[in-house]
């Protein structure tokens, strides 16, 4: 079943995404595999829809892009 090939499997995919000035996520790049292709593909059309709060100059206040390092767990249901 899927579920115990989880349990075997218990790597977390690490991405590192880029967060555009506006909130989005720009390039988005895997830096660690959880090894399945159809779980990477999903990660990213989902992480592609997320809205993050961008990075903000202390003096400007102008928001500027900026990459951050996301693990990514899944939960089966």
């Amino acid at each position: 079943s899927v579920n115990e090939l989880f349990s075997f499997h218990p790597t977390k995919p690490l991405l590192k995404v880029q967060i555009l000035p506006n909130g989005r996520p720009g390039s988005i790049q895997i830096v660690k595999s959880s090894g399945f292709e159809d779980l990477y593909a999903a990660t990213l059309k989902t992480v592609r829809e997320w809205r993050f709060v961008p990075a903000r100059d202390s003096v400007s206040g102008k928001t500027f892009a900026c990459y951050s390092h996301l693990p990514v767990s899944f939960r089966l249901q």
